[in-house]
């Protein structure tokens, strides 16, 4: 649960000697289930670290691990995560190199492969756990 996550979180940051305050850090995740659930209802089930490895038709072999996948009954929610600290705003800002849109190609790796394994994937985001930020993708088909 949210719990577990976040004392892994900070067993992996004692690990590397990065101090994390456990509260901030608890509340920032109970306010990211809050509002997962508000948008996308309870999960079925979420997991975590979803590896996946699938051949193209041209033999390109792509693999990989996806941050989470939060699972509903109207289809799989593909989450992940960054760790950017800085200005929101610089998030949706073209011109930004921190632009999220920038992660697109790997959020669609991500979801070609659930859909590989017959999942329906609902939605795309890009989540800032430290800013308390979640960021949409939507693709050109979908505009």
């Amino acid at each position: 649960g949210q719990a577990d996550f976040a004392s892994i979180a900070v067993d992996l940051a004692q690990q590397y000697g990065i101090t994390i305050d456990s509260e901030a850090l608890t509340r920032s995740i109970s306010k990211f289930y809050g509002r997962m659930q508000e948008i996308y209802g309870a999960p079925d089930s979420v997991e975590r670290e979803v590896p996946f490895a699938f051949e193209r038709a041209n033999g390109e072999v792509v693999h990989g691990e996806i941050d989470m996948v939060y699972r509903t009954q109207e289809g799989d929610v593909v989450v992940d995560y960054k760790t950017y600290q800085g200005q929101s705003a610089n998030l949706v800002d073209l011109q930004s190199k921190f632009y999220a849109g920038k992660y697109s190609g790997q959020v669609e790796i991500y979801e070609e492969a659930l859909r590989r394994e017959g999942r329906a994937v609902r939605d795309r985001v890009i989540c800032y756990i430290s800013l308390g930020k979640l960021i949409r993708l939507r693709f050109d088909a979908e505009q």
